[in-house]
């Protein structure tokens, strides 16, 4: 945490992103809050549901679109006053439309910004590369993941209080989002002179050393051109395969252990099935947030990254066996707790060696790869786990612990190159 006090640009960057993400969290419980009450809200709230997953699957295209930007500190400072005009409009809409029909006309106008947010999340990483030591990557996204899950929780504590005090006035709540992103915005502002002095050094570097094309281009041949570079790195390949397997291998972790616990296969010490959810669910977030607290100790985490998957695949491995055998909740709370703070410290660490091992000029693009596989991947393989499971459940844990072992060896031959 001293890099915030340290670096005053971090600072202010770190501040705007707090504040996107209490705009986008306190929205979103607004949003799903109206969906609740309409008449066909499991549709509603599926489309919502629809709406929120798909950004990412874009960020390998706003990733290349933010390599080849200039300037990107302007390029950030209008994402964020864009983002306050969607929801202008979103606003507006409350106003003229009713039921599902405005569900599709929000839902699309908050596709939209989130695909622009998506776009400011790749722009993040050659801006954060631009004012920061090498040792210092790790930490800023550890900083950036503990406050965006730390704001998150509290944005929809407070907002679910915030809805009831406005009266469900949906009008108004979509207005306070967009002033969030707004303020977002002007805090930008206060740094960008000093920020675009910084990263002109490196576009410099980047046009005369690199010679890049700046022609913008998005098509499949072209990106899959640039995934084959990425993996001529050693330290870069091993570090997006582990970051989607891990991701991956995650995925089914929690789904199966509801489904236990709806069937009543857990000793629960008699508490409701709704408070074992809830308990869980704490868990997770308490040990992401501990993890991503903990990555901001000035230690090269780089070198203990293959014993920390090691120990997370471990976890995940002895979560499915205490499924299949113990069925005991404790047990459960303890192993999530660590599978969930191994997680908070491997993807700040994986994403300190991307930055540390890759150009600027491909830093946006290489993060927005590995954004759209990480969200496409667990989906997949969770599928076919739940398809498994809805066959036979045994042999979806096995199958589960069967992958988990099978990365555990893989694992076991890869070291991080200096």
């Amino acid at each position: 945490m001293n890099l915030l006090l340290k670096n005053k640009i971090y600072r202010f960057i770190t501040y705007s992103d707090i504040l996107s993400v209490i705009g986008d969290s306190f929205f979103y419980l607004a949003f799903l809050t109206y969906a609740s009450t309409l008449e066909n809200s499991a549709i509603a709230i599926s489309i919502i549901s629809i709406s929120e997953s798909l950004p990412e699957v874009f960020s390998m295209f706003t990733g290349v679109y933010a390599d080849k930007i200039k300037d990107k500190a302007k390029a950030d400072i209008y994402s964020n006053f864009l983002r306050m005009f969607i929801y202008f409009f979103v606003a507006i809409s409350f106003l003229i439309f009713k039921n599902l029909t405005l569900v599709i006309i929000v839902s699309i106008f908050n596709l939209f910004s989130d695909i622009v947010g998506t776009f400011s999340d790749t722009l993040r990483f050659p801006i954060i590369y631009a004012i920061l030591e090498k040792k210092d990557f790790d930490k800023s996204v550890g900083i950036s993941m503990f406050c965006y899950y730390s704001f998150d929780f509290l944005a929809k504590l407070i907002g679910a209080i915030v809805i009831v005090l406005l009266n469900y006035n949906y009008f108004v709540l979509s207005n306070i989002n967009a002033l969030t992103f707004f303020v977002a915005g002007l805090i930008m502002l206060k740094v960008y002179r000093k920020l675009k002095v910084k990263m002109d050094k490196f576009e410099e570097t980047k046009e005369d050393g690199e010679k890049e094309d700046e022609k913008i281009d998005f098509s499949l041949k072209k990106n899959l051109k640039n995934v084959k570079k990425l993996f001529k790195n050693e330290n870069i390949k091993k570090s997006i395969i582990f970051s989607c397997l891990i991701s991956a291998i995650n995925a089914p972790v929690l789904p199966i252990i509801y489904v236990c616990i709806s069937n009543n296969d857990f000793y629960m010490f008699g508490l409701e099935t709704v408070k074992i959810l809830s308990i869980l669910n704490v868990v997770v977030l308490l040990g992401v947030i501990l993890g991503n607290l903990v990555i901001t100790k000035d230690i090269l985490w780089s070198k203990y990254l293959q014993k920390i998957i090691f120990f997370q695949l471990f976890c995940i491995i002895l979560s499915f066996l205490n499924i299949l055998f113990l069925k005991e909740i404790i047990t459960t709370c303890i192993l999530l707790f660590f599978v969930s703070l191994n997680n908070g410290l491997i993807f700040p660490i994986i994403s300190g060696v991307l930055m540390n091992n890759q150009e600027y000029g491909k830093l946006a693009s290489t993060v927005g790869f590995l954004n759209t596989v990480e969200t496409i991947l667990p989906v997949c393989y969770l599928q076919v786990i739940l398809f498994i499971l809805n066959i036979n459940f045994t042999l979806s844990i096995v199958t589960s612990t069967i992958v988990a072992f099978c990365s555990v060896i893989y694992s076991l031959n890869w070291k991080m190159k200096e």
